[in-house]
């Protein structure tokens, strides 16, 4: 495996729309070709806690996604919000049992299938519990498999106003220091919002997923993913700030590259307009088209992020 890549991976989350709002059934690989997203090499897919299998039917996910030539990534989130070092000792005998679940329900899946493992777990308390490095080999142990490969996913949390952030993202280097050898890459989420972040936090975000790309390929030596990416078009010239935003990385991926950024995929591709969390009426706005399937400003600059292969599994 080689220890630095390119854009290998450009993906979207794209079945999120029809799960929640029970709308039309409409594939996501139509919508990337209706509107010429050739760049797009792969589709994201959450197996949350009351994920059943029946969310992305195998037969679908080989015939829609991976025959027409995309890399599915499966998303898992079980702890979720409920995460900490006593949820994790109290449940996870349930976790593993999922796991299992899981891992036979990839074995009717096609080909490379790739895993980000627990994304946002570096909180209430689990940053610094170095018993999570265990936690993360015993779930490899159960899904590896040759064609299976896989990354713990950190989240990004800090002090937005800075590019570099260093005092904080050594908060979470105990939980998973001995472990990360084990793994394929590691993962990391940016997730802004006018409801909760400043407009100045969210355009100078480009530079604050350089800084970190590097921070982690530089401590970790590993390929590095941007696991979603998600800029709510909420609230006053939201829009045209999330353009700005992917404009940007567009025209830093050599820079991105060389700091060990292989990929980066957007949390969806359209709006969810039941979607509830942390970012409140931010969270249904997330998409790059909107929910009526117009595209928004930021779709011309998403295009312009295009595969620079540097190396393959």
């Amino acid at each position: 495996m080689s220890s630095l890549y390119g854009f290998d991976w450009i993906g979207t989350g794209g079945f999120e729309y029809q799960k929640i709002t029970k709308g039309p059934y409409i594939p996501i690989t139509d919508i990337l070709e209706e509107n010429n997203l050739t760049n797009v090499n792969a589709i994201s897919m959450w197996l949350t806690r009351k994920w059943s299998a029946d969310w992305y039917p195998a037969e679908e996910v080989n015939h829609s996604i991976i025959e027409s030539g995309h890399l599915p990534i499966f998303i898992i989130y079980w702890f979720a919000d409920e995460i900490s070092v006593e949820y994790i000792h109290k449940h996870k005998g349930e976790y593993f049992t999922y796991l299992r679940r899981i891992r036979e329900y990839l074995d009717t899946v096609d080909g490379k299938k790739v895993i980000v493992l627990n994304p946002e777990y570096n909180e209430h308390g689990v940053e610094g519990w170095t018993g999570y490095n265990q936690l993360l080999l015993e779930s490899k142990k159960i899904l590896d498999k040759g064609d299976i490969i896989i990354g713990p996913c950190v989240g990004d949390f800090g002090d937005y106003s800075r590019n570099s952030d260093v005092k904080n993202w050594k908060k979470f280097d105990p939980s998973l220091n001995k472990a990360i050898a084990s793994f394929d890459f590691i993962a990391f989420q940016e997730m802004r919002s006018l409801t909760k972040n400043k407009p100045s936090d969210i355009a100078s975000l480009p530079q604050r997923i350089e800084h970190f790309s590097e921070y982690l390929h530089s401590v970790y030596n590993k390929p590095v993913f941007l696991a979603y990416l998600a800029l709510s078009t909420w609230g006053k010239d939201a829009e045209l700030i999330q353009a700005e935003v992917l404009q940007k990385l567009s025209t830093r991926q050599l820079v991105l590259q060389s700091k060990g950024l292989m990929g980066i995929n957007f949390f969806h591709l359209l709006d969810v307009p039941n979607h509830v969390g942390y970012f409140e009426e931010g969270e249904k706005y997330f998409g790059l088209f909107h929910s009526n399937f117009l595209p928004k400003e930021s779709i011309a600059p998403f295009k312009r992020l295009q595969l620079i292969p540097k190396g393959k599994f």
